[in-house]
């Protein structure tokens, strides 16, 4: 047998002994320490807290508790018995309470905004803040703030709190106050630690005043193809371009450029694109991030050909890249005027509305570096281009439950593209309000992506994607219950 003694002089830092992969850890906690083996295998243990000995058996990746100890450095010995091999190891572990926590900052030192665009409470800390480097009070070790402990009104029940890390922190919502509580984790310590709770009131903030910064496309371009060009369908497009009514006496201005080639023009279409555009990034992105720009648009209308756009005419639109840093939207005039005919000018409104939120996300949004998954993949673009339409209210509330109901129903679940994928993935924002953008970085980083990696980068490996999706089909089912559109 080998005794081998280890004295541990710095507070907080881990007692461990390896072996075969193996690391087990001795860490600070609330009102407690906790010893937390990783890597593969069993391992026998014996620990005595303070003199009190404890005996248990840790299996692969677990951890094992001593709860209800004082707020004090605590004297440890953990003995590891591994076949032949017994490891001790000794030192003194701080256990932290109440008390230490009354001494935690508490002010936030930031802004707070609440977009209702897409239903967003975000509280970000000031870029100059000290916060998140400052020192922990006398009797922590190192560290900082780890994110903010947030209690708010969700759009779907009484109240709701949610632990969120980093130096910005979203939630959905449209009420603009919650009650914020700085979270620490002082180095060392498993535990969080919380400061006092403190109200916070968001001010309200545009869309224009948000994105001020972003450079939209200097150049956009509405052309007709000859084949539609004198269908009262263009007539219809052009108003809601420009907000008119259906009854309008009002017709748009053509200007023949050539073969097949007309263009809209006397009127300021761009305001229409323009804010499509920043409803888009307003979901992918902040304000902060590298965005790509677009220099140059061609919204292209007309019968969409298999010979001339690659796409048969059942379709409503595409979206591809042009030259000199350039996209192309065209969208099918046939399928608006079907729409039109079968469900009236309001909903049509919110069909070409939506269809170019789906569209134009395409323009911007990130495609995994690699993909062996298709299904994946899929997700990735034409899930990701609907959950954007979804959060940006280019859907109703009755297409996102009905896309709810058909999801569980689907064999492929969440793996299912466009509308089922797109509302689970706006329905975790619950769990994260930024979710949606970290999603998207996680698509553009991650080699060899895929939608449950996706997720675990962000909500973290804890959160299995099978449970969150029969959360999800549960809780969508439990509101058409309540709204009536499942009946009993």
């Amino acid at each position: 047998m080998k005794l081998n003694r280890l004295m541990i002089a710095v507070l907080g830092v881990m007692m461990m002994t390896t072996a075969q992969a193996q690391e087990v850890k001795v860490l600070s906690g609330r009102n407690g320490i906790i010893v937390r083996q990783t890597g593969t295998g069993t391992k026998s243990y014996q620990l005595k807290v303070n003199g009190k000995a404890h005996a248990f058996t840790l299996t692969d990746t677990e951890d094992y508790h001593v709860n209800g100890l004082p707020e004090k450095t605590v004297n440890v010995v953990l003995t590891c018995q591994d076949g032949s091999l017994t490891t001790i190891s000794k030192g003194k572990i701080p256990v932290y309470g109440e008390r230490y926590e009354a001494t935690l900052p508490s002010e936030f030192n930031g802004h707070a905004v609440l977009d209702r665009e897409v239903d967003e409470l975000s509280l970000i800390l000031d870029s100059n803040s000290e916060t998140n480097q400052a020192p922990l009070p006398k009797g922590g070790v190192g560290g900082g703030l780890l994110g903010a402990q947030i209690t708010y009104q969700p759009l779907r029940g009484q109240s709701a709190t949610r632990l969120l890390t980093g130096n910005r922190w979203t939630v959905v919502t449209q009420n603009n106050n919650v009650y914020l509580r700085l979270a620490y984790q002082p180095e060392g310590c498993a535990d969080t630690l919380l400061a006092a709770p403190v109200q916070i009131t968001a001010q309200d903030i545009s869309l224009m005043e948000k994105w001020a910064n972003f450079q939209l496309p200097k150049k956009i371009t509405v052309e007709v193809d000859d084949s539609t060009l004198h269908s009262p369908a263009i007539t219809r497009y052009a108003k809601i371009l420009l907000g008119k009514t259906e009854n309008d006496d009002w017709k748009p201005e053509i200007a023949h450029m050539g073969d097949d080639v007309n263009h809209l023009v006397g009127d300021d279409y761009s305001d229409f694109y323009n804010r499509v555009i920043l409803r888009v990034l307003n979901v992918l992105y902040t304000p902060e991030d590298s965005i790509r720009i677009v220099d140059e648009m061609l919204n292209a209308i007309g019968a969409m050909t298999k010979a001339k756009d690659g796409f048969d005419g059942g379709i409503p639109a595409y979206c591809g890249g042009r030259p000199n840093n350039g996209i192309i939207m065209k969208l099918n005039i046939p399928y608006l005027e079907n729409y039109y005919k079968r469900f009236g000018w309001d909903a049509l409104a919110n069909e070409q509305w939506g269809i170019f939120l789906h569209e134009l996300c395409h323009a911007y949004q990130k495609s995994p570096q690699r993909s062996r998954y298709r299904d994946d993949h899929a997700i990735a673009i034409e899930g990701m281009a609907d959950a954007v339409r979804f959060t940006a209210k280019g859907f109703g509330e009755k297409e996102r439950i009905e896309a709810g109901l058909q999801g569980a129903k689907s064999e492929k679940r969440w793996l299912t593209p466009y509308r089922i994928s797109a509302c689970f993935l706006m329905w975790l924002r619950n769990y994260d309000g930024d979710f949606i953008r970290k999603f998207e970085k996680t698509i553009a980083t991650l080699p060899e992506w895929t939608v449950q990696k996706g997720i675990h980068a962000v909500l973290g490996p804890q959160y299995d994607v099978e449970w969150l999706w029969n959360k999800y089909i549960a809780e969508v089912t439990e509101e058409a219950r309540e709204k009536g559109y499942i009946k009993e």
